[in-house]
């Protein structure tokens, strides 16, 4: 996996967090959460963990010689 497909699927991930598509003003409760709110918290949970996933995987492509990350 290239440096550039790493940072696509992070980005993407981040983008995914936030609850877009929740903008009518009320859809309805969990435990009393909003739907949106929960959404919110689960996709940062998988966010989490890819961001753990590519570290742990991909850390020598994003890392120099001398073990600093690439500007």
């Amino acid at each position: 996996m290239t440096c550039a497909k790493i940072f696509t699927f992070s980005a993407l991930g981040l983008i995914l967090t936030v609850p877009w598509f929740f903008t009518t003003p009320y859809q309805g409760h969990i435990f009393g959460f909003p739907f949106w709110a929960l959404y919110s918290l689960f996709v940062s949970l998988l966010y989490s963990i890819l961001v753990i996933f590519i570290l742990q995987r991909y850390w020598h492509l994003l890392a120099n010689d001398n073990g600093e990350i690439k500007p």
